[in-house]
C-alpha cells in the first residue's frame, strides 16, 4: 500500500492536530528523499517548510493556510481541504505543488496531508487553455468575416434589383 501511494504523492504527512505534531512519511526505496521525519512542533516544521522551499511572493499566505487554525476550519464543513503552492525543487526550480488534506480519524485528531507534483497538469491543462482561446478567436473573426461578406453581397444584390424593381 505504501509503494503504490508513494509512487503516486511525492510525500504524505501525518498530522496530529491535538498535540501539534507531525509525521513525514516519505519513499523509502527513493534515495533522493529523506527518510521518515517526526516533527514534534507542526507549526515550526510548516514555518521552516515554507522559509526553505516555498516562493516568496506565497510564503506568508501559505502558512496561514498550511496552519493548524486553518486546517480546522477548512475540515469543518468538507472532506478534503486543497492547497496549492509553488514550491523550489532541489535545483531550486519552481514547481507547482498540490497539498491535500483529510482527516484519517477525526476523532483522534489526525489528519492524513499528500502532496504531488502538478507542474506538467498545469502546464498542459494552460497550453490547452491558449489553444481553445486561439481557436475561439480564430472562430469569431471568421464569423464576423462571414457576416461582413453576407451584408455586402446581401447590398450588392439589392441595390441592382431595386433599379429592376423600379422599372
Amino acid at each position: 500500500m505504501d509503494k503504490v501511494t508513494l509512487d503516486h504523492f511525492e510525500f504524505m504527512i501525518l498530522v496530529n492536530i491535538k498535540t501539534n505534531s507531525a509525521r513525514m512519511i516519505t519513499n523509502p526505496s527513493d534515495a533522493t528523499r529523506p527518510a521518515p521525519k517526526d516533527y514534534p512542533d507542526y507549526e515550526n516544521g510548516i514555518r521552516m517548510f515554507c522559509e526553505h522551499f516555498v516562493i516568496k511572493e506565497q510564503r506568508a499566505n501559505i502558512m496561514e493556510q498550511m496552519s493548524l487554525k486553518s486546517i480546522i476550519n477548512e475540515l469543518k464543513d468538507k472532506p478534503s481541504y486543497v492547497i496549492i503552492l509553488t514550491a523550489y525543487d532541489q535545483n531550486r526550480v519552481g514547481r507547482i505543488k498540490r497539498l491535500s488534506y483529510s482527516y484519517l480519524d477525526e476523532g483522534a485528531g489526525q489528519v492524513l496531508v499528500t502532496e504531488e507534483d502538478v507542474t506538467e497538469l498545469m502546464q498542459t491543462e494552460r497550453e490547452k487553455t491558449e489553444k481553445l482561446t486561439a481557436a475561439l478567436e480564430q472562430a469569431t473573426k471568421a464569423n464576423a468575416s462571414k457576416s461582413e461578406f453576407l451584408s455586402n453581397m446581401s447590398h450588392d444584390m439589392r441595390t441592382p434589383m431595386n433599379a429592376i424593381v423600379s422599372f
